[in-house]
């Protein structure tokens, strides 16, 4: 029984070592992938196609953040993010709030 008693709390003692061991491995590699990256997270603007008007305005207001696609759907361009000014006050004069900015 005693010998039982043994096994059991070495038993215990591995687990938790392979769990901090593991634990400590993913927090390192999730370190070193945002490191490399210059930032955990990645800045976008969204559009919710189910509340826009398709007015046009944000093209209007910015047009070198955004374009009205074939459809008549306002889209992202790429490289918008350099456009502080214009993207920021599309997002905000949109008159429905369809477009949002995220950063994930």
């Amino acid at each position: 029984m005693k010998t039982l008693k043994i096994l059991l709390r070495k038993s215990k003692v591995t687990i938790l070592v392979s769990v901090f061991v593991i634990l400590s491995a993913f927090l390192i590699s999730n370190a070193a992938t945002a490191s490399t990256n210059g930032t955990s997270s990645t800045p976008r603007l969204l559009i919710d196609y189910d509340i826009c008007l398709q007015c046009g305005l944000c093209a209007e207001e910015a047009p070198n953040c955004f374009y009205m696609g074939a459809g008549g759907f306002p889209f992202v361009k790429a490289g918008w993010y350099d456009y502080y000014p214009e993207w920021f006050y599309a997002m905000v004069d949109c008159p429905v709030g369809a477009i949002s900015y995220t950063n994930y």
